[in-house]
């Protein structure tokens, strides 16, 4: 097994920085993703790891030898593309044998390699079908078998369910986290798709203009994010944002006429911010049901609702901003006004000109 560390890479296309200064270190064994929104970086990231791009500036090192200038047949990594990329007049056996048959592997051993990965992707019984026979998840397996095949050191993966259907995505990213946690491989594996991430990662880049904004585990990028960015890209339904300023008295007001009391302990973190965006989770919204609203209530404009099965996400408007919440006890109809609230150990406050966040939330269980 190979651990992998990216160190300063960057890189140029066009005039125009795509990645600037990455810095990546993933122990042997270890399943990371990279996210982020187009345009982000995170594709180019795995062209250089693979060795299709060389970088501008920087190292790549896998095993502890630096691989940088090394073509990508030298490096011993396997990359799934996208699009599955099979060869359309072979069957599912010479797709999978081809990169057996380049490395000048010997038929006997070839057969029983395939055999064997065949085995564990549940492909024996397709072998001699064509990639048109195939459905799409097959596909992808056949895929993922072709690199499977060789034992790679380093597994990359660029968007390999995009063009799969819900239920199959889920399907197949549950296969793919299984098989690498038994095989015990590398893995870099890139998605636009922060739910994708958070279910099979065991750490997870954020990435943006080209730069890894916070690496950690799902968790705590879900509990800790280290600025607004991070905390509305990851999580779904996405955090709630809401402006305000903080009084004298140790109290936050929101543009839209709530008042949040602060704990002495918020009082102490924040110190001397003002001006400040505060953050809430959907889950931790929930209707203000009985008595007099109260102080940190907010009235929400009710303008869709989308059911869930065992819950409803409401869709709504606050003072001009935009809110999302949940709620399964209540009945709630589109265009009444509800009020709604959420305990002050549920809220994140971010600095309003440069984001970071400067107190997460302490993620009480009920809003």
């Amino acid at each position: 097994m190979t651990g992998l560390v990216v160190t300063n890479v960057g890189k140029k296309l066009g005039g125009s920085p795509v990645l600037s200064g990455i810095n990546l270190e993933i122990a042997s064994g270890e399943l990371v993703v990279c996210v982020g929104p187009s345009g982000s970086g995170k594709s180019t990231l795995l062209r250089i790891i693979a060795g299709l791009e060389i970088p501008d500036t920087g190292a790549i090192w896998m095993g502890g030898r630096d691989v940088t200038k090394r073509s990508p047949e030298k490096r011993n990594v396997a990359m799934v593309f996208q699009s599955y990329a099979l060869y359309p007049h072979l069957s599912v056996e010479e797709n999978m044998a081809f990169p057996l048959r380049a490395k000048g592997i010997p038929s006997a051993e070839r057969k029983q390699m395939i055999a064997e990965t065949a085995s564990m992707l549940g492909l024996r019984e397709l072998l001699k079908r064509k990639p048109a026979a195939l459905s799409g998840g097959q596909r992808q397996r056949v895929a993922m078998g072709r690199c499977l095949v060789r034992n790679p050191c380093l597994f990359l993966m660029d968007e390999p369910l995009s063009n799969l259907d819900a239920f199959l995505r889920m399907q197949v990213r549950m296969e793919i986290k299984s098989l690498q946690r038994r095989l015990g491989t590398t893995m870099v594996y890139v998605t636009h798709d922060q739910s994708e991430a958070m279910t099979i990662a065991d750490r997870i880049a954020v990435m943006e203009t080209g730069q890894i904004i916070q690496l950690a585990s799902p968790q705590d990028l879900y509990r800790s994010p280290v600025n607004r960015f991070v905390a509305g890209f990851i999580g779904t339904p996405a955090m709630n944002f809401f402006p305000g300023m903080r009084d004298t008295n140790g109290s936050v007001h929101l543009e839209n006429g709530a008042r949040i009391d602060l704990s002495k302990e918020r009082q102490r973190v924040l110190n001397g911010a003002k001006n400040l965006t505060v953050g809430v989770r959907p889950e931790h919204l929930c209707p203000a049901e009985d008595g007099p609203a109260k102080a940190s209530a907010m009235a929400a404009d009710v303008r869709l609702l989308e059911p869930l099965g065992g819950d409803v996400l409401v869709h709504g408007d606050i003072a001009g901003n935009p809110v999302r919440f949940r709620t399964s006890g209540r009945r709630v109809r589109e265009g009444e006004t509800l009020h709604i609230h959420a305990r002050e150990e549920n809220l994140f406050f971010f600095d309003e000109k440069t984001g970071r966040c400067l107190s997460p939330a302490r993620m009480s269980s009920a809003a």
